[in-house]
Formats: C-alpha cells, sequence, structure tokens
C-alpha cells in the first residue's frame, strides 16, 4: 500500500520548482526556497481540505504557511500554482506503483488499485481540485497534462508510439480525469469497489488505445 505516500516531495513541480538555491561547484544549496516552497503547499493541502468548495487567497496562505508575501512570490504567482505543485507531486509519487502490465485475460495489478485508492484516500483534496465549478483552473490543466505524458510513457513501455496520436491521447486521458473526478466524489467505496472500478478502467483505455493504434 502506498498510504501517504503524497506527502513525500518528488521532482517535477509547476511555478517556481526548478532553480532553488544555485550555488556553484562545491557549494551547498541553501534549503530555505524549497522550504518555502514546501511549507506553501502542504499549507494551500490543509487549507483545501479543511475548507471544500472556497478559493483560497494568498494572504491566507502565506499566513497559514508562515511564509511573507514577498517570498510568495519569489516561487509562485497564484495560490492556484501552489496547489498544482502539491498535486503533481502526489502523483508522481505514486505513479511507481503501475507496475508491470498483466497478461491478457488477468486482472488488473493491485497496484493500479493501491494508486485509486491513494487518491481516493484525499478525496477531499482532488474533488475540491477537480470539480468543473473548482476555482483551480490551473490545477486542472496540470492534472490533465499529467495523465497525458503518464499514458504516453507507459505506452511506451508496453512498444506502442503515441507520439503522433495526440487526439487520442488527449480523449483517453479526459476520460481517465472523469472516473478519477467521479471516484472521489463517492464515500462509501470499499478496496473491493475501487478495484472494480480500476478494472473496468483498464479494460476501456486497452479497447480505446489498443485498436486505434493498430494493436
Amino acid at each position: 500500500m502506498l498510504r501517504n505516500r503524497g506527502a513525500r516531495a518528488a521532482s517535477g513541480g509547476v511555478a517556481g520548482g526548478a532553480g532553488a538555491g544555485r550555488g556553484g561547484a562545491g557549494q551547498r544549496e541553501d534549503p530555505r526556497p524549497e522550504q518555502a516552497r514546501t511549507a506553501l503547499a502542504e499549507a494551500m493541502v490543509a487549507l483545501v481540505k479543511s475548507r471544500e468548495g472556497e478559493e483560497i487567497s494568498v494572504s491566507e496562505l502565506c499566513k497559514a504557511a508562515g511564509v511573507s508575501r514577498p517570498t510568495f512570490y519569489r516561487h509562485f504567482r497564484t495560490a492556484d500554482e501552489v496547489l498544482a505543485r502539491a498535486v503533481r507531486q502526489r502523483l508522481e509519487a505514486i505513479d511507481s506503483a503501475m507496475g508491470e502490465k498483466p497478461a491478457e485475460g488477468e486482472p488488473i495489478p493491485a497496484e493500479i488499485t493501491d494508486f485509486l485508492e491513494d487518491l481516493w484516500s484525499e478525496r477531499q483534496l482532488y474533488r475540491a481540485a477537480l470539480r468543473v465549478e473548482s476555482p483551480y483552473h490551473h490545477t486542472q490543466r496540470v492534472t490533465s497534462d499529467w495523465l497525458e505524458e503518464t499514458l504516453r510513457r507507459h505506452a511506451a513501455c508496453d512498444g506502442v508510439d503515441l507520439t503522433n496520436q495526440d487526439t487520442l491521447v488527449a480523449f483517453t486521458a479526459g476520460g481517465v480525469l472523469a472516473v478519477i473526478a467521479m471516484l472521489v466524489e463517492r464515500e462509501d467505496l470499499s478496496r473491493d469497489g475501487i478495484q472494480r472500478i480500476g478494472q473496468e478502467l483498464w479494460d476501456y483505455a486497452g479497447r480505446v488505445v489498443g485498436p486505434l493504434v493498430g494493436e
């Protein structure tokens, strides 16, 4: 199980994720920029979970994180960018759980269920970020982009080249995102229920991707 893996720092942050503490060869990087970004991301997640459906202001976020506004604007432009960074970090941290593709006719690997169960365990966060009426449009775009990148990467591992299949990738990623949005709206799911959703998602995605790329 991957419980609480989303809290672990991962690469690929959104705004302000790179270039922290640059120093010359042999010089120790200043840890304060990354500490500030981490504090802001953790505070943003906590605020979003506790005030689901409400837009969080930069002032509120800075107060909760113990970070000054000038420091905030050195790394991010909006609170939405902070949430996007936090969400992408969580997705990247659990991506490695996807595992190998099972043989035809076999059920999905347990890691897929773990992946969806991790999303569901933080459903307040993903619900607030992914609902149609959510104010966090940048986070939605970053999540969609991550799904497309991940689909291409996993397809390539299976020998499927999706380089020139932009419509197919966008269509499939959009479907996966819609299923995740549906998943996190549920409050009564068991692991068996999550596994069933994962199996259906796996089957449907295979039906779409396989024939259209000539498999």
